[in-house]
């Protein structure tokens, strides 16, 4: 029922329950006696996001809520209204903030009317000792956030209990109210300037930047190089610039080797750790500007920690062989297994530049113009780097495919020991793109012979028994491709009476 008389809504709270969740600290409430059958978020029903403290005893934070027109004549259509706000502290918070929300706490109140605004007021207070006497909110709580939601509920003409939520849930701190009531209002009361007193206010910056290793090129790139200007926090509630409360950060950085500092970015420049000293400034009601923070000091730390990207393609050529095909193709699998990113294959148009950012693999025209072969034997490679693009460039498709394997043997541990098995080591790091080297296996034809790979009808098959690495040689028996044998079967010896082939 409304009220025409405006009265302290704490007064009608003590004679309810206290309910406790083990916090150290109970609130008035009442239990929820019926099942909610109709729950609605109203767009037009909000809480107050501001809060203030209740002074006297036991003290505690409070939440008021002022109905609109459109909300209070969707109260006026349910009989049996209930008025109430939903509390929990942000940090026992998961999800939406309902009824069903595990230790919610459930403040009933009863309305009052000011100038024709329906209100209500609901108050998170001290401990029941038991005896009708209150102890204060704890100093423990002081920095601990609440999360407030304000409902209403009744039952409709069909006999259904009805929720309406408000469409926002409003966090604020006792150790906020009391420190904006302190800086904005100048209240220097004894309780205000306790509160304030033990209020954590800080800067909070990212305390680790990451950065790609130094002054390399790389195939994956860190995508969180910067960091934005650092938000000011009093007693735990983000404080965003307004007309009530404008405040300036500024930065010192010792160390502008690692981190620079410009507007309030920060970028990470190299390994290492820096300081960062930040001093918050802001106007007082009386326009006189105030020191909040003074030369506070800050760790920033950066790493080279490896995160999943990566603005690369692989390039293979147009009308490519079956055994490059297979190369960009064992590229694209073990890269992304060994990093998580699955760089797309692309085939060439003629257009490319070495300014683009490709793994160039096989004959293509890219790499006949910018890559000379310097070997002589028909499973060794060249590689090399120009510009932004990495080639593999074998003298024949079998030296770019052992060519493949043997750089993602050297950049990640790829090694093959069968069909399906094999061992790839997880990047951690960005992966630098590689000095010119040639890759040259000391015997020419360590691979199963053609021989052995036409008997097999199956591709993937046929793919999969050519991911063998350069080094060490390939022995066939039985149909079974094995790795790294270090022994050489004469076929004239061993062929007819075990059944094997060696590579020649």
């Amino acid at each position: 029922m409304r009220k025409n008389s405006k009265r302290a809504i704490i007064a009608t709270l003590v004679g309810s329950a206290v309910f406790s969740v083990g916090l150290g600290f109970s609130c008035f409430h009442t239990e929820v006696k019926a099942a909610t059958v109709y729950e609605e978020t109203l767009a037009q029903f909000t809480i107050n996001e501001t809060a203030s403290v209740r002074r006297a005893a036991p003290n505690g934070i409070r939440f008021c809520t002022t109905l609109s027109d459109e909300a209070q004549a969707k109260a006026d259509t349910l009989s049996g209204v209930t008025y109430g706000t939903l509390l929990l502290p942000k940090d026992m918070l998961q999800g939406e903030l309902t009824f069903n929300t595990a230790d919610v706490l459930n403040i009933e109140t009863t309305q009052w009317q000011d100038e024709e605004k329906t209100t209500w007021t609901s108050v998170l207070a001290g401990t029941d000792n038991g005896d009708g006497t209150f102890n204060n909110l704890s100093s423990d709580y002081y920095n601990r956030v609440i999360a407030a939601r304000s409902y209403i509920k009744g039952t409709d003409n069909a006999g259904n209990t009805v929720v309406y939520y408000s469409t926002n849930t409003a966090e604020r701190s006792m150790g906020y109210v009391a420190v904006m009531a302190k800086l904005l209002d100048g209240d220097t009361s004894e309780l205000i300037s306790e509160i304030a007193e033990a209020t954590e206010v800080k800067v909070v910056l990212d305390e680790e930047l990451s950065v790609n290793q130094a002054g390399a090129k790389s195939l994956t790139t860190n995508a969180k190089q910067n960091t934005t200007t650092g938000v000011l926090t009093i007693g735990g509630v983000a404080v965003a610039d307004s007309s009530d409360f404008d405040y300036d950060i500024t930065y010192t950085v010792n160390g502008e080797e690692v981190v620079s500092e410009e507007n309030g970015v920060f970028t990470a420049l190299q390994v290492g750790s820096a300081t960062v000293n930040a001093t918050v400034t802001y106007l007082d009601k009386d326009g006189q500007t105030q020191t909040l923070l003074d030369n506070e000091a800050y760790t920033l730390t950066v790493s080279n920690d490896f995160v999943n990207e990566s603005e690369y393609s692989i390039l293979k050529p147009n009308g490519a062989t079956a055994k490059e095909s297979a190369a960009a193709n064992t590229l694209q699998k073990i890269f992304a297994e060994a990093t998580g990113i699955t760089l797309p294959i692309v085939t060439e148009k003629g257009a490319e530049t070495t300014a683009d950012k490709y793994i160039s693999v096989g004959e293509t025209a890219l790499a006949k113009a910018n890559v000379a072969l310097s070997v002589e034997k028909a499973t060794a490679s060249n590689v090399a780097t120009v510009d932004n693009t990495l080639f593999i460039r074998g003298l024949t498709d079998n030296g770019t495919l052992y060519g493949v394997q043997q750089w993602l043997g050297e950049t990640v541990g790829y090694d093959y020991f069968g069909k399906n098995t094999y061992a790839v080591d997880v990047a951690t790091e960005a992966i630098a793109l590689p000095s010119n080297t040639t890759y040259v296996p000391s015997i020419e034809y360590n691979f199963a012979g053609n021989e052995y790979l036409n008997r097999s009808t199956n591709d993937e098959i046929r793919q999969n028994l050519a991911m063998d690495r350069w080094y060490g040689d390939m022995v066939a028996v039985n149909g079974e491709l094995l790795h790294n044998s270090l022994v050489i079967l004469n076929p004239n010896t061993y062929k007819a009476s075990n059944e094997s082939r060696i590579s020649s």
